[in-house]
């Protein structure tokens, strides 16, 4: 059984002839008591100090498991975050070298198609100019025909004067 400080102070000693000096006694329980009554508050104080802390601890501990838990989430959703924006940076690089791609083949249909352009303006040309130098020789033939014929015939003014002379000979 424990003793408090009342115990000591209220304890009666036994009494003989030659005992010990009862103001000495006295004094030195009250002393005892004295101490021991502030060892008891100290220790009152100390369990109650103990318990907060281990309050503490256990909000501490609450908290950081809180904390875990918070980081935990941020921490995946930081990764479901990166995942998501890899994907849409990889589907946009994609799109954009499918249009790349498809640019490309559009331009180069377009070269081609321009290239079978000048090809084709190139022979009309050709034709063209063939043409015009079949037109230009005609022309010149004709006239080289007209200046031949021009020679033989006689002028107008060569017609009228061999149509007023006289012939000379009739049968």
């Amino acid at each position: 059984m424990r003793m408090t400080p009342l115990d000591i102070q209220s304890h009666q000693f036994s009494r003989r002839i030659r005992g010990f000096d009862r103001d000495e006694v006295e004094a030195f329980l009250q002393m005892v008591t004295e101490d021991y009554e502030a060892l008891v508050i100290e220790n009152a104080e100390q369990r109650e100090r103990i318990r907060r802390l281990e309050e503490q601890i256990h909000q501490f501990k609450n908290q950081e498991k809180l904390l875990r838990e918070t980081l935990t989430s941020a921490q995946a959703v930081s990764e479901r975050m990166h995942n998501t924006a890899e994907k849409e940076c990889q589907a946009r690089v994609s799109e954009a070298e499918t249009q790349a791609l498809k640019m490309t083949q559009q331009a180069h249909s377009e070269v081609a198609r321009l290239a079978e352009n000048i090809r084709e303006l190139r022979g009309t040309r050709a034709q063209i100019a063939e043409c015009l130098r079949t037109t230009l020789r005609t022309h010149m033939d004709w006239v080289d025909l007209l200046s031949v014929q021009e020679k033989e015939q006689p002028t107008w003014e060569q017609k009228s004067l061999t149509e007023t002379r006289p012939t000379s000979r009739r049968p």
